[in-house]
Order: structure tokens, then sequence, then C-alpha cells
């Protein structure tokens, strides 16, 4: 057959190693091996082929090596050598027939176990390759989709800042509005302000003005006052004033110990303030030392000049009460008890009744009458509702009783 290996037997007669053998049986392994792929359609690569028949090779030639070496040792002995010779040649040429067998079916079954671990190595890198592939288009998707995402996040974003960006400019033109109208009304007040402080300004010039002018005019005033009044004084010692003696007293009492009393003025000029002469002349009346001038004065239709004033010890009005009448408690008003006085040296018909008892005092206490009642011919009383304790255990049937009593 064309395929089955080449005979490996040496030629020499020697039993050398037939060299030629070898190097034809390389020949025919690289012919025949390594250009015929085991699977048609698919080459497998020479470099493993070559690379276990060198060291194949290498193995035998240190082994042939060897065993020729051999003879060296042994002895002189030329039957025993040249029998050893015969049966090294014998195995020799058994031993190349059986490894070229054997070299030769390990060949195949090493080139047989390349080619199905090439096979699986191109199976695994097509597999690699598809899921590279596959991954990469995954990855590319992904990328994809992430700029996809990317483009609509921006999209998004770039609206929100636009409507930001509007909304804050809106913001703006609002607020510049809104200022603007501020300013305006702050404008229009500061100058309604400006306009009232000019209006006081020239309000206090023109009063400060009239203050000015009526400061002059009461300088002068005082100034012709003081003059006058200076004039007065010489004229009046000039003049022998004198008071009416004795002075004419009222008719009516005004009040307790209270009586008016009138006086005229002699010898005023008729050239003068006769009134202001009246107020400034001191009152010199016998019983009545504690009255220094006129309360005051006036000029009478036939040009008499008139003091007033008003004596407030007068004994001709000096009234007082009477014994006191108990009216008991008083019903309502725990506590309090009703005191009745009546009133005594009441000159009627000219004092005012009602006068002299409002003013009248209780006593040493000095309390007026709470109330006053006139009961004609019965005469003018005075009631006081005072302070008693043993008013507050009252009852109100008690209460009753006396109130009806009264």
């Amino acid at each position: 057959m064309a395929d089955s290996p080449p005979s490996y037997v040496s030629s020499d007669p020697w039993g050398d190693v037939d060299y030629g053998a070898v190097h034809a049986a390389r020949r025919h392994a690289r012919e025949h091996d390594e250009s015929a792929p085991l699977i048609p359609g698919h080459p497998k690569s020479g470099r493993p082929t070559k690379t276990v028949c060198f060291l194949f090779a290498t193995i035998l030639a240190a082994f042939l090596t060897a065993v020729i070496a051999i003879p060296v040792h042994i002895s002189s002995d030329h039957n025993t050598a040249a029998s050893i010779d015969r049966r090294h040649r014998v195995e020799l040429r058994r031993l190349n027939a059986t490894h070229g067998a054997e070299l030769y079916n390990l060949t195949e079954q090493y080139e047989h176990q390349i080619h199905w671990r090439q096979v699986q190595m191109d199976q695994m890198v097509a597999a690699h390759d598809r899921e590279l592939e596959e991954v990469r288009e995954a990855y590319e998707q992904r990328l994809r989709d992430g700029d996809m995402k990317m483009e609509r996040v921006v999209a998004a974003h770039e609206r929100q800042l636009k409507e930001v960006r509007s909304a804050y400019e809106q913001r703006l033109r609002d607020g510049d509005m809104k200022m603007d109208r501020l300013v305006a009304v702050h404008e229009r007040q500061l100058k309604e302000v400006r306009s009232a402080y000019e209006q006081q300004l020239e309000a206090k010039d023109r009063w400060v003005e009239n203050q000015k002018h009526l400061l002059f005019a009461r300088e002068s005033a005082v100034h012709d006052a003081e003059t006058r009044i200076g004039n007065d004084a010489e004229r009046r010692k000039k003049a022998n004033l004198y008071w009416e003696q004795p002075p004419k007293r009222g008719r009516v009492c005004t009040g307790w110990k209270t009586l008016p009393y009138v006086a005229e003025l002699y010898n005023v000029p008729q050239d003068v303030d006769g009134v202001a002469w009246c107020q400034g002349t001191a009152l010199h009346m016998p019983g009545m030392e504690d009255i220094d001038k006129p309360e005051w004065c006036e000029q009478t239709e036939n040009g008499k000049i008139v003091a007033h004033w008003t004596h407030r010890e007068s004994a001709n009005c000096h009234t007082l009460w009477g014994r006191q009448k108990d009216q008991g408690c008083q019903a309502g008003s725990p506590g309090y008890r009703l005191v009745e006085m009546q009133l005594l040296n009441h000159h009627q018909p000219y004092d005012s009744w009602l006068e002299m008892c409002e003013t009248t005092p209780w006593g040493d206490h000095g309390r007026t009458p709470d109330v006053c009642e006139h009961r004609g011919n019965g005469g003018i009383w005075g009631k006081w509702v005072v302070h008693d304790m043993k008013c507050e255990k009252v009852t109100a049937n008690e209460e009753l009783d006396k109130s009806f009593m009264l």
C-alpha cells in the first residue's frame, strides 16, 4: 500500500546502522504525514511531527552508539565476539523493525491527538469568538442604549434648565417691575415728604417770624408797662389813693363764714387804667388782716373804681348744726347709720340755704352733709351716712322696720 510505512531493515552486512534508511523514513514521513491531512479540508501543522521524529532519531542513534561501543570492552576472543556480533546484528534488525513499526504507530496516534486537539482548539476559539462577538454586540448595544438614555437625560436637563432660566428671567422681569413700582412709590412718598417738610419749614419760618414780632411787641409792651408802672408808681404816690371806710358788707352769705365786701378806691386819675391801679393797691381793712389785695376790680358806669373781695372768717355767716338725731341703721347698707341735724344761725331770706347747708361742717370732723333738705317751717336739715360696726349685724326685718319708720 502507498500509505504503509517503509522498511527500516539495514543492508549493512556488518550490522551497522543504515542511516540512509533512517533518512528515507524521515522523508517518507514528511511526504506522507505532513502533506496529507487526516481530516479532509482541515490542514494540520507539521511542526509536532518533525519534533517527535527528531527526538526519536536522537534516542535511536544514542542507543545504537551504545550497542556498538559494547564490543570494545568485550574479550578479544574472536569467536565469542563474532558470535555476539551476529546476535547483536540480528537483535538490532529485529529492534529496528519493531521500533520502526512502533514509531509509525506512535506518530499516527500523536498526530491524531494533535489533530483533534487542534479541532477542539478551533472550536473553542470559534465559541470564544462568538461569545466575544456577542459580548461586543451587547456592549455596543448598552453603549447605544446608554447614549440614548444620556441623550434623553441631557434633553430633560436642558428642558429643565430652560424652564428654570425662563422662570428666573420672568422673576427678574417681575422683580424689575416691582422694583420700578417700589422706586416710583418711594420717589412719590419722598416727594410728598419733602413737600410736607418744606411746608413745615415755611410754617416754622413764619412762626419764628411771628414769634419774633410777638417777642418784639411783648418787649415793647413790657418796656411800656415798666415805663408806665414806673410812672404809675410815681403818680400813685402823688395821687394819695385811699379806700372807702368802712367797706360795704354784702347782704347775702355765699358760704359758711364767707361774706363778700365792696369798697371804692378814691383819687384815681381819669387818664390812667383805674382797674389796674385798683388791683395793684393794697387793702388795709380793720379785722381783715388776712386780705392783702382785692380779688377783682371793676369800673362802674358812673366811672367809679370798685374793689371786690371775700372775708372767710365772718361771724355774721357762722352757721352751725344742732342736736343729732339718730335715724338708725340703713336698709340695704349693712354697717352704716343715718344721722340728721338741723342747721342753726341761718339768716333768712337773704342767705342761700343750700349753699350754707352744703358748706357748713359737722363739728370737729369737718365733714359736710351728704344730703340737704328744706322742710319749710321745720327748718333746714342735713343728713350724714356714717359707718357703724353695730349696723353690720342688723337683720333684714329690722332694716325694713326702720325704713318704714323713716
